[in-house]
């Protein structure tokens, strides 16, 4: 199996058992001991697991594909969603 086979089926498993992320009024705020445990990872970003969580809440149409094997990478799947872009400086 090739790179780029192992990567689809990785977004395959991360499609998989992805928990669509909650809207950010559910979230504690800050405060009266809402504060974030050390060990817990952030909950945004860039990071894969978290691009995952929105694009099932935002997009289930793009995460229907991404179950198929339609995309190499999630930040693909993330862009063509429009969830996350690259940033350009001009110079």
């Amino acid at each position: 199996m090739d790179a780029t086979q192992c990567k689809i089926r990785q977004v395959q498993r991360m499609a998989a058992v992805a928990q669509p992320l909650l809207p950010a009024e559910n979230h504690p705020g800050p405060g009266r001991g809402h504060t974030k445990r050390p060990h817990e990872k952030a909950k945004a970003g860039n990071r894969s697991d978290y691009l995952v969580s929105r694009i099932a809440r935002d997009r289930p149409d793009i995460l229907a594909r991404m179950k198929a094997g339609d995309f190499a990478t999630v930040r693909v799947a993330s862009r063509l969603s429009n969830l996350w872009c690259r940033l350009i400086t001009l110079a």
